[in-house]
């Protein structure tokens, strides 16, 4: 069963429950098949590069079609290794030439990394 407010698509018999009452489904599942049959597990979503880097280039003001050109040009890493990346691998090395025009850019989206993508407070101007 997934807990989650914004269930896929592709699996059609997911429903969506309401956090306040998650503990009381989870009681009601050990209940009826016991505490050997049954677990819980989880995988929070955080932040990867690319997700932070569009999130705080639209955060800085970045023109949109910039801050496309940057993530996209990130391979897929966490965003806590935003810089390590930037100075070490070699598809990056055209950006690493720019990477003062955007200011704090990519120090300010690696502080992004533990966080949930959908907690937090940027959401553009419309």
């Amino acid at each position: 069963m997934i807990f989650d407010p914004w269930p896929s698509h592709s699996i059609q018999s997911t429903q969506d429950v309401e956090s306040e009452r998650r503990l009381e489904v989870y009681d009601a599942i050990i209940k009826r098949f016991g505490t050997k049959r049954t677990a819980v597990t989880g995988m929070p979503e955080t932040y990867r590069a690319r997700h932070a880097l569009r999130d705080t280039g639209l955060a800085l003001g970045i023109a949109p079609h910039t801050i496309d050109e940057i993530a996209k040009s990130f391979p897929h890493l966490r965003a806590r290794d935003i810089r390590s990346a930037l100075a070490e691998l070699p598809e990056l090395a055209p950006l690493r030439q720019r990477a003062d025009q955007f200011g704090p850019l990519f120090e300010l989206a690696e502080g992004l990394d533990a966080l949930p993508p959908r907690a937090t407070p940027c959401t553009p101007a419309a």
